[in-house]
């Protein structure tokens, strides 16, 4: 109720626990709130120091931060069990002149090297025993996660703040480190006989420090490596053995020769991987049997042209090689440039089976013109015979980050989702309309060119869900040419769930499969009031605030189209 207090009703535990994640100056402020709150924050067991620098700090300031930070350690009522460190500037340089340390470079000129950061916190008393560490420079407005620019590329070196030579080897569990400049040999040198998680973003590491640093962590089950440059590779591509990795992380990572190198990768309890990077040659050297989720985005290839076959042989052949090393495992996303790439004439050729995969994702561009969109998903369905559940993501050109345009398209937005909801209440519940604005009829799909006619086993025994997204471009849509095909051609399909990509479900509410069905079909019988009744959730949500952006955002752009009754 109003006016209740309701953190105060909560035992000490659970209000440490909240103070754990606070940073420094807001949890010793909670001090003020009464004489119980006084000393909470100090045996919460977390000290998070968060420091904004500006450009005219200098290496100086260091050691007022130094100072400060000892303070904050020294008013620890308990052993501190999380340690974090985020550096926020507008500029590389602006952190590396706090972090630098003056000395005499070759020439008796000055410079500054990257002094040790957690050394001279973690040797205080409070902090040795520190389980969670986490240290970030960060960079203008960015979060500690790399930035997704519009034109995402693998990182090349990295400018890197901080080094780390000092680390709590024998009671580290989680390390999270964001531009780091180098793990020493130091940090390298010892047992971790706890540490469980490692995350590396925006750093450059070299190769053998990383996995000396893996060999020593026995327990280590999880790895993201995000926009890691990784030194000592050139020419022999990355080598790492992972025995204990259950998770890895792969994402717009690089070396010297910039994206083109092998991966090879020893993890044979691997459960959970993730890559985002171009297509290269990848190989897990040992089986991963255990394999539950796989998550693939391979980026656009900027020198990319459409008539460049040699170019377009070579990533398929790269595209294939690299998915068949997870044929075990549950759920698969694929994310790729234009789904051409992958299409391959002939079944023989490249395709894998996986045995496993139930979840069955695929995101990708086609081109209206050509047929080889459609020979993609045909591949796919080949190669998942147990697939129950295929999510189907359809774009005729590539995402734009820009946001010059975002006021008026978020007005255009909102406009589209209001006259859909109208359309929506005056549609005649059990007549679906077939005519758009423009009088285009979508009754009549057409078949689909390399799906049509052709036998798929998940189609006859385990696909029951079919998700798609697709903008309705013309009356030979691929993507209503597919509600048709799933509809007439899956044996046990439930449901046929339609996501418009927009806010502009208008155009997909046109949608008639119960007149693509024939009436004496045995394979299936369409329930009358299923547009009427299992979409309305998307209008209930029309009223209020027709101008808040976190409202649009959080309005539906989907609905189930196709219920069906054996």
């Amino acid at each position: 109720m109003a006016g209740d207090d309701i953190l105060s009703a909560l035992g000490d535990d659970i209000l440490r626990r909240i103070l754990y994640f606070l940073p420094f100056k807001e949890a010793a402020s909670t001090s003020v709130l009464s004489r119980r709150w006084g000393s909470l924050w100090r045996s919460s067991g977390a000290v998070n120091l968060a420091v904004r620098l500006h450009k005219d700090k200098s290496s100086d300031d260091y050691y007022s931060f130094v100072r400060a930070a000892r303070a904050a350690l020294d008013a620890a009522d308990a052993p501190v069990t999380r340690l974090t460190v985020r550096l926020q500037a507008d500029s590389d340089g602006a952190i590396y002149k706090f972090l630098g340390r003056p000395s005499m470079g070759l020439g008796g000129i000055d410079v500054l090297t990257p002094r040790d950061v957690t050394g001279d916190l973690l040797s205080h008393p409070a902090a040795r025993r520190v389980e969670e560490l986490r240290v970030a420079a960060v960079v203008g407005m960015e979060d500690d996660t790399p930035s997704v620019p519009v034109l995402e590329e693998e990182t090349g070196w990295m400018i890197g703040n901080y080094g780390i030579g000092t680390l709590p080897s024998q009671t580290l569990r989680v390390l999270d480190l964001t531009r780091c400049r180098e793990l020493m040999p130091r940090a390298t040198a010892a047992a971790f006989p706890c540490l469980e998680t490692l995350r590396l973003r925006r750093s450059t590491v070299d190769t053998g420090y990383l996995q000396a640093l893996i060999d020593a962590a026995p327990r280590l089950a999880t790895m993201h490596l995000e926009s890691v440059f990784f030194q000592g590779t050139y020419g022999a591509g990355l080598r790492l053995s992972c025995p204990t990795i259950t998770e890895l992380v792969l994402e717009l990572c690089g070396n010297d020769a910039r994206g083109h190198s092998a991966i090879e990768i020893d993890a044979p309890r691997l459960r959970y991987f993730r890559y985002k990077g171009s297509e290269r040659p990848f190989s897990l050297s040992s089986p991963a049997p255990d394999m539950a989720r796989v998550d693939l985005h391979f980026l656009q290839d900027h020198g990319y042209h459409l008539h460049d076959q040699v170019r377009k042989d070579k990533t398929l052949e790269l595209f294939w090689k690299f998915v068949r090393n997870f044929t075990s495992t549950r759920l698969l996303k694929l994310k790729v440039n234009y789904l051409v790439d992958i299409a391959v004439v002939h079944e023989t050729e490249f395709l894998c089976t996986f045995r496993n995969a139930v979840h069955v994702e695929l995101d990708g561009v086609h081109h209206r013109t050509t047929k080889a969109a459609s020979l993609a998903i045909a591949n796919l369905l080949h190669c998942c015979p147990v697939v129950r559940h295929l999510r189907l993501k359809l774009r005729t050109t590539h995402q734009s980050g820009s946001t010059e345009a975002q006021p008026f398209l978020e007005m255009k937005d909102r406009l589209d989702y209001d006259r859909s909801v109208n359309l929506f209440k005056r549609r005649p519940r059990l007549n679906p309309m077939t005519l758009d604005d423009s009088g285009t009829i979508y009754d009549e799909a057409p078949g689909v060119p390399g799906l049509s006619g052709h036998s798929f086993a998940c189609l006859q025994t385990s696909l029951t869900r079919v998700s798609l997204q697709f903008r309705m471009d013309n009356s030979r849509c691929l993507g209503a040419q597919l509600v048709k095909f799933f509809a007439d051609n899956a044996q046990v399909l439930k449901e046929i769930y339609v996501d418009t990509g927009n806010w502009k479900l208008c155009e997909h509410m046109n949608l008639n499969v119960e007149r693509w069905i024939a009436p004496t079909s045995s394979k299936a019988r369409l329930k009358r009031k299923n547009l009427a009744e299992s979409s309305w959730e998307f209008s209930k949500f029309a009223r209020n605030s027709r101008n808040s952006r976190t409202e649009l955002r959080g309005l539906a752009t989907s609905f189930t189209v196709l219920p069906l009754q054996r």
